[in-house]
């Protein structure tokens, strides 16, 4: 996701280099706009699953003469992964980005980021752990998904309890 630096004070990020925190939260109006930000940045990984099923099947094509760029399909290999892989990114980073938020820990961009990491981390050991122990066996595909909006939605709630 891209912050262009007039936005960042507006979501309680420092602009500068100085990782002093802020003295203001977020406002409504910023959280808001960073949700749906956040929940159409998940959208090519929600809707285009089968995109690593079919990058998958042209492994073949990877020993052709022209390895390096298929034409036939340059907009799934140059497009489209590039946008469910960033977008996979960005779903698992949510959590993480919005309990950083909802705990009031200020800083810069890179710190809200890293720290995201982190917290997105320790969410998704704590909570996959807990289900796949109920639940009895791994989580994969949709079910894992799930799993990854829910966490997002609550720790977005959080947020905006606070």
């Amino acid at each position: 996701m891209v912050f262009s630096a007039s936005l960042m004070p507006m979501y309680g990020l420092s602009t500068s280099r100085d990782p002093a925190p802020l003295h203001e939260p977020p406002s409504r109006r910023a959280i808001l706009t960073l949700f749906a930000a956040v929940a159409v940045g998940w959208l090519p990984v929600l809707l285009a699953r089968g995109a690593v099923e079919a990058i998958a099947s042209l492994a073949p094509l990877a020993t052709s003469p022209q390895a390096y760029f298929i034409p036939s399909h340059a907009a799934l290999l140059y497009i489209g992964v590039p946008l469910v892989v960033v977008s996979s990114f960005l779903l698992f980073l949510s959590p993480g980005l919005f309990v950083v938020l909802a705990l009031g820990i200020r800083g810069g961009i890179t710190r809200w980021i890293l720290t995201g990491f982190a917290a997105s981390l320790v969410v998704f050991a704590c909570v996959c752990t807990t289900v796949e122990a109920i639940h009895g066996s791994a989580l994969r595909g949709v079910a894992f998904m799930v799993l990854q909006v829910a966490c997002a939605f609550l720790a977005m709630a959080w947020v905006w309890m606070r």
